[in-house]
């Protein structure tokens, strides 16, 4: 695919913070692209605004990630507010979400937070922010492995390690999503941006969230049913409303290893969501 052109670029104000706007064609219903952890969203999802020139597609870097630089403690909850401050912006009523890992968490939380903002959901592999304490247990993980790849001896071992876990059997598009978004201080990046997830993760759950009302698909890596992450994924899924999809020989970077699918459920859920 011929890789797209921005139509524009904004810069909007965000906490004091000046966030790059790029914006992908100007029709349809429009569609904001989270990215994973604390990745820049530059490029992440491999052919997905290729695959979509009938729509608008938003992409930004959130604060904290990218080129999106603060000193301020983010999380979830902020995001979701700032997302909204974007599309004020921009002048969009309504947007269909599409997030990867912790971009799926994000997008649960703005359906949360402005449901009447939102026309669709497509959660990949989201971080499960309707179970506390396996938030827990993954925040631990990713910054304990941020101290460690930040150490003389350890770290270079652990950074080539994180590099060998990339899929095999890439497309040329998702090699080049991986290498452009997986660099710079996305480990540093991430870390920072899940020192308060146990928190937003209790907070959600403390609310009483109705079905949301519009199309919502949790695409979920192919895992064994009993696997605590497949059944919390199935649980959320029923929780909002949606429908629930284990992707067959996936694992969490199901976005690289299956782009297609991704663009063909996104186009598919536009429509429904029409």
């Amino acid at each position: 695919m011929v890789a797209p052109v921005a139509v524009r670029r904004e810069v909007v104000s965000v906490r004091g913070v000046d966030v790059q706007v790029k914006v992908y064609g100007d029709g349809g219903t429009p569609v904001v692209l989270l990215s994973g952890g604390g990745a820049g969203c530059n490029g992440y999802f491999p052919d997905l605004i290729e695959g979509l020139p009938d729509h608008t597609v938003v992409e930004f870097d959130r604060l904290g990630t990218g080129t999106s630089r603060t000193t301020e403690r983010v999380s979830l909850r902020s995001w979701s507010q700032d997302t909204i401050t974007v599309l004020d912006a921009l002048g969009i009523k309504r947007a269909f979400l599409v997030g990867h890992s912790l971009g799926g968490a994000l997008a649960a939380q703005i359906l949360a937070d402005y449901p009447d903002r939102v026309a669709g959901a497509f959660l990949l592999d989201p971080t499960p922010l309707n179970n506390p304490k396996i938030v827990a247990s993954t925040a631990r993980a990713a910054i304990l492995i941020s101290k460690v790849c930040g150490t003389p001896v350890l770290g270079p071992v652990l950074a080539d390690l994180l590099k060998r876990t990339k899929p095999k059997g890439l497309s040329p598009s998702a090699e080049a999503s991986f290498g452009r978004t997986f660099s710079g201080p996305w480990l540093e990046d991430t870390a920072a941006a899940v020192r308060l997830l146990e928190d937003d993760a209790r907070a959600y759950c403390a609310r009483s969230v109705p079905p949301a009302g519009v199309p919502v698909l949790i695409a979920s890596a192919d895992r064994k049913p009993a696997h605590r992450f497949r059944r919390v994924h199935a649980a959320w899924a029923q929780e909002l409303g949606g429908r629930l999809e284990v992707w067959p020989n996936t694992k969490h970077s199901l976005y690289l290893q299956e782009p297609q699918l991704v663009v063909d459920r996104t186009r598919a859920l536009l429509e429904e969501s029409a």
